[in-house]
């Protein structure tokens, strides 16, 4: 049998200062993290500069994060995959190759075993029927805030009492998980298109997990 490495070693996948750079001046967006008060961990996404080996990124003094990272500064910055370059190829980009071996292993070995897809109840099926014809009728280029609006405003028609149920739904129907990403970003990366058939796979009853 093959050896299995762990992945979650992350030790063993270094990078050269230059896959670095190369990685970062090809990202555009980024996801701030922090804690409240309670410790729980909080995320926004955010556009970046990469300068001199650090990531500079600006917000107003207003916004609740500013207190909480002053409050505690233990913060982590992920970086996201808004850099994906159309015309990379294993050959011209083998550091993005890696990575993206890695992400795949990753995925196999420790995510999807993990997953558990449902069916959405009635309500919840209307309102997906509700989202899907929403995206359907967006611009190809729809950016990720416009498509979280919609989101929302979806949620809304259908009267989630908590709209963190409506996005919990989402995320168990369509990802087999009970949280997830911020559906505008995620939808805006994996493509409207393909969200659009997402849905409708989901809605016949497909086996998502296949």
């Amino acid at each position: 049998m093959a050896q299995t490495h762990d992945h979650e070693m992350v030790s063993i996948y270094p990078f050269t200062d230059e896959e670095i750079d190369l990685l970062m001046n090809n990202s555009m967006e980024c996801v701030l993290m922090w804690a409240t008060k309670d410790g729980w961990p909080v995320g926004v996404t955010h556009a970046f500069v990469w300068h001199d080996g650090k990531i500079w990124i600006t917000f107003a003094e207003h916004r609740h994060r500013t207190k909480a990272i002053k409050r505690d500064n233990r913060v982590s910055v992920n970086v996201s995959a808004c850099g994906y370059r159309p015309d990379a190829s294993p050959e011209t980009a083998p550091m993005l190759d890696k990575l993206a071996g890695y992400a795949i292993n990753y995925y196999r070995d420790f995510v999807k075993p993990a997953k558990q897809y449902r069916a959405p109840d009635d309500r919840e099926r209307a309102a997906m029927e509700d989202l899907k014809a929403a995206l359907e009728a967006m611009p190809a280029d729809a950016d990720a805030e416009t498509i979280q609006t919609e989101v929302y405003e979806v949620g809304k028609r259908h009267e989630f009492e908590n709209l963190k149920d409506w996005f919990k739904c989402l995320y168990e129907v369509l990802l087999g998980q009970s949280q997830g990403p911020r559906m505008g970003s995620f939808i805006a990366l994996y493509g409207l298109s393909e969200t659009v058939e997402l849905i409708g796979r989901a809605l016949a009853g497909e086996d998502l997990s296949a």
